[in-house]
């Protein structure tokens, strides 16, 4: 089989992180570097590890409605960037939004690196 092209590898981990599509292992490097503003110092996580993860999500509890919207897609020559609403209601509250950057960094074909961005005011009703 072909390497995948940084599109075909932006659409497998959007199936992935929002549409169900289940863990996409094949998409990810052996270790994957991994990086928030919010926990600058980082870490590193195997590859199938952090796709089952992306995959199963973190729903917060109480709160069925919650979901999260592609706003958008580009790739570049290192990789692709995907913005990201993340909603839902909280208990008590009207709907809720906020949104996150994701940088996702593509060498020889796989995942080896990932960032986010988040505004963590935005964030606080989902966690």
């Amino acid at each position: 089989m072909s390497a995948l092209t940084t599109g075909e590898i932006a659409e497998r981990y959007l199936g992935s992180l929002v549409h169900g599509a289940g863990p996409a292992p094949e998409i990810f490097a052996q270790q994957v570097r991994l990086w928030w503003n919010v926990r600058p110092d980082g870490q590193s996580i195997d590859g199938d590890q952090f796709a089952a993860a992306l995959a199963a999500g973190h729903p917060p509890q109480d709160m069925p409605d919650y979901r999260l919207e592609v706003e958008s897609c580009r790739t570049m020559p290192t990789g692709f960037i995907v913005g990201l609403a993340v909603k839902g209601t909280p208990a008590g509250f009207t709907e809720q939004a906020a949104h996150v950057c994701q940088i996702v960094t593509v060498e020889a074909g796989l995942i080896v690196g990932w960032e986010e961005y988040l505004d963590t005011a935005q964030h606080e009703p989902f966690h």
